[in-house]
């Protein structure tokens, strides 16, 4: 399951057990608990996902200083069309938002 190679990949620091995602942020896991498991796998899981999330953005950012002009929450707002060639990401798909 992929919440166990999260959980082998944890590190320990002053606040406890703690799985960073693929920018840095911390996830603390040292106070699960069993009784609500299924609540601390989706909150882990989407803690995760949203790190890759930022990290792709953050990625096309860097690569294209000059075609964004703000970032938002989930994504980013552009100066032009963003070409199909320009945004090549295995799973994360680039919607058009007016």
């Amino acid at each position: 399951m992929i919440l166990d190679v999260y959980e082998a990949t944890s590190k320990t620091n002053r606040h406890g057990k703690c799985i960073t995602n693929a920018v840095g942020q911390t996830f603390n896991c040292t106070y699960k608990c069993v009784a609500t498991g299924k609540r601390w796998r989706r909150k882990l899981l989407s803690h995760m996902l949203q790190g890759l999330e930022s990290w792709a953005v953050y990625e096309f950012v860097s690569a294209h200083p000059e075609l964004i002009c703000a970032l938002e929450h989930d994504g980013f707002v552009s100066y032009c069309l963003i070409n199909d060639g320009d945004w090549q990401h295995p799973f994360l798909v680039i919607m058009l938002k007016h």
